[in-house]
């Protein structure tokens, strides 16, 4: 086993171009593509910098680690990681020091609040839902209610999250509705933005789109009036 382990990693050198890193098991390839690129099965792509956006520099996450594993070393969801993939936007990856709410994410990634996207998960007897707006500002539930006409909308417990956005951290709902079999309602103050951030899906890390990439991700979406100032 070892001996096909070191032939596979000198093929893999030879034909990519990449170097041992550190820890072990994982390759670091000084030039990349901007964005995820196909490799070995199972494998991923992702941007390791600390605090900058994405200098198309990824780190090789090998395949012989659990799928838990790499999405730890990730950050990036793969529902994420494949709608990127698939509307083949341009986006750069932000990472952060680890938050726990949304105005915390903005100040550690040292963005405007009203840029990152906030998703909210809710739920009723037609099923799922997901509202996203600036995280600077709050959800209006009842005009939500109303301009659906679904007034039993209300939040989905921890439980839901999980089975729904089943590959992200506990709380790190990305605003990729559509691309979870989630209807999603934009809020129309965020569509005033060059800008736009948003969960990759863990609590480290945020992808950063332009507004007509983020249009692009969000295809299906309503776009309506859905939200209201945050106190203060």
């Amino acid at each position: 086993m070892g001996r096909l382990t070191d032939t596979l990693v000198n093929v893999w050198q030879r034909i990519s171009g990449c170097r041992r890193g550190s820890p072990a098991g994982r390759w670091t390839m000084d030039q990349g593509p901007k964005k995820p690129m196909a490799g070995m099965p199972g494998s991923r792509w992702r941007e390791p910098q600390m605090g900058l956006p994405a200098m198309r520099r990824y780190t090789f996450i090998a395949i012989n680690e659990t799928k838990s594993t790499r999405r730890r070393a990730m950050g990036i969801a793969d529902t994420v990681d494949f709608a990127l993939t698939l509307t083949d936007v341009d986006f750069q990856i932000l990472r952060h020091h680890h938050s726990a709410t949304s105005a915390e994410t903005a100040r550690k990634a040292h963005i405007a609040e009203g840029e990152l996207a906030k998703a909210v998960a809710l739920k009723d007897d037609l099923g799922p839902l997901l509202a996203v707006m600036p995280a600077n500002r709050v959800l209006d539930l009842e005009c939500l209610q109303a301009l659906l006409h679904r007034p039993g909308l209300v939040l989905m417990t921890e439980d839901e999250l999980g089975t729904v956005f089943f590959d992200c951290e506990q709380g790190a709902v990305p605003p990729l509705g559509p691309d979870y079999r989630v209807p999603t309602v934009v809020d129309r103050s965020l569509m005033k933005k060059e800008d736009i951030y948003f969960e990759a899906g863990d609590h480290e890390d945020l992808i950063h789109v332009d507004r007509t990439g983020f249009r692009k991700l969000l295809r299906g979406a309503e776009f309506l009036d859905i939200s209201r100032r945050g106190a203060g």
